[in-house]
């Protein structure tokens, strides 16, 4: 695919084991002929092999490969993605995932937004998350190949496009709550950020992750074009899905630390908006304060699986159900032309309707 901006993008792609994503992703950024310069920050035990890396040589894709110290926390991972950022020669830099799928077409028309308007840092469009369907013949620890179901946006929230710094971080805290991680972002504005949350310590990730977007916000404009960028699988070897949940992080007894250690950072800051972040912040952890069970007599399966059983049994019960459902979609023929059909509007580029189709024939195996 022959793309005009092709040098002024850097992808830098975040590994961490998962070798057959990795080795899907490859072949498929090959299929495309991916345009765009890629760093591949390796935070992996071991290095990646050469068979894996000669798919991106072989097809003449443009990378570097680095290999980091494995990422046993999360400050070496923060610090793995500043050391790539400060590698970056192009204007605009995008983080990418091995489980993401890149959407060319709308990748360009952020650049050729940034390239017209200069008072923005950022711009992005929505993600598309998906399932795999996997027949009894495949392999189920291998999750990479099936049948795309269960589609749904993500990350469609409106523009961060505030004039004025406190605004921004208002609107994030109180209305958009929303990663930037997806967007692409000029050199300056994205390295500036993560230089500065890099070694603020946490002790539990979601803060670190809400710290590196509100330095984002703060630092400038974002524009939120309704195009897709690309699709993200949802499945077991996530990094997110080792996490714990934010209903488990409210009774560790390092959040209330946390928390106020994420306050007195804000309000350093814009010290003289100290009182109207406060207010703010305590808003961001109204909404997210967890909510008491209520016992009830009318026992529906949602009420049960809710109100009388352990976390760990919800969670178990919660994915059984969730592979009875995409038996249900699949078995229903709410497959990838359906979603097409009916997700798009007439107004949606023809481009962007082929590459999505490319995705589906490359992992419906």
């Amino acid at each position: 695919m022959k793309i005009s901006s092709s040098n002024k993008l850097t992808i830098i792609l975040l590994l961490k084991e998962r070798k057959g994503f990795t080795k899907r992703f490859f072949i498929y950024i090959s299929k495309i002929n991916f345009p765009y310069k890629i760093i591949i920050a390796d935070g992996s035990r071991n290095k990646l092999s050469k068979n894996i890396l000669n798919i991106l040589k072989t097809a003449n894709i443009n990378y570097n490969y680095y290999k980091f110290s494995e990422d046993k926390n999360y400050n070496l991972f923060l610090n793995k993605i500043y050391k790539s950022l400060t590698y970056v020669k192009t204007k605009y830099i995008m983080l990418f995932s091995d489980d993401d799928f890149p959407i060319v077409c709308s990748i360009e028309r952020l650049i050729k937004f940034l390239d017209r308007n200069n008072k923005y840092i950022g711009a992005g469009g929505y993600l598309i998350n998906f399932d795999l369907y996997q027949k009894k013949t495949q392999n189920k620890k291998n999750e990479t190949y099936g049948i795309p179901i269960n589609f749904s946006k993500f990350y469609n929230q409106r523009s961060f496009n505030k004039k004025n710094r406190f605004d921004r971080l208002k609107f994030y805290l109180t209305e958009g709550k929303e990663s930037g991680w997806h967007n692409i972002y000029r050199k300056k504005a994205i390295l500036e950020s993560y230089k500065k949350s890099r070694n603020i310590k946490f002790k539990n990730n979601f803060f670190s992750d809400w710290m590196v977007d509100s330095l984002i916000f703060i630092g400038g404009k974002i524009k939120k074009i309704n195009v897709p960028t690309l699709l993200h699988q949802y499945h077991s070897l996530s990094e997110i899905n080792k996490r714990p949940t934010y209903s488990m992080i409210k009774n560790n007894k390092n959040y209330i630390e946390d928390k106020k250690y994420f306050l007195l950072i804000l309000k350093r800051y814009m010290p003289k908006k100290k009182q109207q972040i406060t207010k703010i912040f305590n808003i961001f952890f109204q909404k997210k304060k967890k909510i008491k069970k209520k016992y009830s007599n009318n026992l529906t399966l949602k009420k049960i699986i809710t109100n009388l059983l352990p976390l760990f049994l919800e969670k178990k019960i919660i994915n059984f159900y969730k592979i009875l459902l995409n038996y249900y979609l699949y078995l229903n023929n709410f497959h990838f032309k359906y979603f097409l059909k009916n997700f798009f509007s007439k107004k949606d580029s023809q481009i962007t309707k082929n590459e999505l189709l490319f995705f589906f024939n490359f992992i419906n195996k």
